[in-house]
């Protein structure tokens, strides 16, 4: 039996692949698959940092961002300084997970994330997730465009 998830039907309307914006919150669907379990059907815990990779790049072209043409244009990036990752219950094979995410602080250089790996209304992983800005080319923090920022900051919860 197909696991009921606990989304609005504007949630339920907007789901797509690439995930969907409810308020300041994004959500991003995640299906559990082989490539993903060990030989028991239980996710590695690496695969939750995938999860939450692809959440939070998902949500960053949602808002307009490419982080590829700013990285072809100017060689900058964003590169996840720290993540902070707390497991609480396996995801499965053939799951069907939602990944939460938020963001909690947006500075010039570093934006942090709350993001939560979801199985229904079921809490099985929490991640927070520093993520700054730098120059491939001097290897070093510099500020993030302005124009990342003002997407960013009305997001802020």
């Amino acid at each position: 039996m197909p696991y009921q998830l606990n989304l609005t039907s504007m949630e339920l309307m907007e789901l797509t692949l690439s995930g969907t914006l409810n308020k300041k919150e994004f959500v991003y669907p995640v299906r559990v698959y082989f490539s993903d379990t060990d030989a028991g059907g239980v996710v590695y815990h690496s695969r939750y940092l995938d999860f939450a990779e692809h959440a939070r790049s998902e949500f960053m072209r949602y808002l307009g961002g490419n982080q590829s043409e700013k990285m072809n244009a100017d060689g900058t990036v964003f590169v996840v300084r720290s993540i902070t990752v707390d497991f609480i219950k396996p995801a499965r094979l053939d799951d069907f997970l939602i990944v939460r995410s938020e963001i909690v602080k947006c500075a010039n250089i570093i934006v942090v994330f709350r993001q939560k790996v979801m199985l229904g209304d079921e809490l099985l992983c929490n991640l927070q997730v520093k993520a700054g800005y730098i120059s491939l080319r001097e290897g070093r923090p510099v500020p993030m465009p302005k124009e990342w920022k003002n997407r960013i900051l009305p997001l802020v919860v």
